[in-house]
C-alpha cells in the first residue's frame, strides 16, 4: 500500500535534510554568500547616511539570487532517483513541497542574515523586520524560478548556466535600469511580472512617514502570486515526468 502524500512528504523533507547537511561544504558555501555579499555592500554604501533606492534593488536581487542558485540543480541532480521513486508510487507534490520547505529555511537564514549584517552598517529605515520578509518573499520566488529551471534542464551544469539567463531579465526590467519615462508600454507590462519590482516597491515604501498598507500588501501579494505561478509550472513539469516515468 503506498504511503499518503502527508507521510511521504516527512520521509523527503528527513532525507532531504540529511542530504544538505551531509554535504558541509556546499551547504557552507551556500550559507557564506550572505555574509560575503553583505560586508560588499556594506563596503559600497558604508559613506551613505540611509539607504537608497539602489541599494534596496541590490538587496533585492541579492535575495533573488540566493533562491534561484539554492535550487536550480535540486531536481535534475536527482533526476534517476525520482524516476525510480516514481515507479514506486512518490507524488510530484510531496517531492516539490519537501524541496521548497528546506530550501526555504535556507533562504531565511541567508536573508535573515542580509539584512542583520546591512542594517548595522546602513540603516535600511522603517522596521528591520518587515524588509527582511520581503527579502525573505523574494527569494523564496527565486527558489520557485530555480526549481522551474531545474525540471526543464537535462544535467545540472546546464541548470547552473541558465540562472544568469533567468536573471537578466529579471534586473532588466525595472525601473531603476530605466526609468517609466523611458521605457514602452511592453516593458512596463513585463516590469509588472518580476520580483524585483514588487520587492523594491515594497521596501521603498516603509521608509515613508506614513506607509500605504495597501501598496505593503499589494507587493507582498504580487511576490506571493508569482511564486505561486511558478511552483505550478514546475509542478505541472514534475507530473509529465512522473507520469513518463510509471508508464
Amino acid at each position: 500500500m503506498a504511503a499518503s502524500q502527508g507521510e511521504q512528504l516527512n520521509v523527503l523533507c528527513e532525507r532531504y535534510l540529511e542530504i544538505v547537511f551531509s554535504d558541509r561544504g556546499n551547504t557552507f558555501l551556500l550559507l557564506m554568500q550572505a555574509p560575503l555579499i553583505a560586508l560588499l555592500i556594506v563596503l559600497t554604501w558604508r559613506d551613505v547616511d540611509s539607504a537608497t533606492d539602489s541599494l534596496y534593488y541590490v538587496m533585492a536581487l541579492t535575495s533573488l539570487w540566493f533562491g534561484t542558485f539554492n535550487a536550480c540543480r535540486e531536481v535534475v541532480k536527482e533526476g534517476p532517483i525520482l524516476d525510480r521513486e516514481a515507479r514506486l508510487g512518490v507524488q510530484p507534490g510531496p517531492y516539490l513541497l519537501s524541496k521548497l520547505l528546506v530550501l526555504a529555511l535556507i533562504s531565511f537564514v541567508q536573508c535573515l542574515c542580509l539584512a542583520s549584517i546591512v542594517n548595522r552598517s546602513v540603516p535600511l529605515g522603517g522596521p528591520p523586520l518587515l524588509h527582511f520578509l520581503y527579502l525573505w518573499l523574494t527569494s523564496l520566488g527565486g527558489v520557485a524560478l530555480g526549481l522551474v529551471v531545474s525540471c526543464l534542464m537535462s544535467n545540472s551544469d546546464k541548470a547552473v548556466g541558465s540562472v544568469v539567463l533567468v536573471l537578466i531579465p529579471q534586473m532588466l526590467f525595472s525601473e531603476m535600469v530605466l526609468s517609466h519615462e523611458h521605457s514602452s508600454s511592453a516593458i512596463k507590462w513585463a516590469e509588472d511580472f518580476t520580483f524585483l519590482s514588487w520587492a523594491h516597491q515594497g521596501m521603498k515604501e516603509l521608509t515613508k512617514a506614513d506607509w500605504s498598507y495597501v501598496t505593503l500588501a499589494q507587493s507582498a501579494f504580487m511576490l506571493f502570486l508569482l511564486t505561486a505561478g511558478l511552483l505550478a509550472v514546475s509542478l505541472f513539469l514534475l507530473t509529465l515526468r512522473t507520469g513518463k516515468a510509471q508508464s
